[in-house]
């Protein structure tokens, strides 16, 4: 869903649709990719 006015709209996603398959996603970014994951306290890293 996209939420915002204006210009400056943002992509707002629930960390239940990215991780519905999974407790880890791979993001790229400038070529590079992330890994995001959920730890088991629910809290969120991300690393090279």
């Amino acid at each position: 869903p996209v939420h915002g006015h204006g210009e400056s709209k943002r992509r707002w996603m629930s960390t239940e649709e990215l991780f519905k398959e999974g407790n880890e996603i791979t993001i790229v970014h400038n070529h590079q990719p992330y890994k995001l994951r959920v730890t088991k306290n629910g809290k969120l890293i991300l690393t090279k």
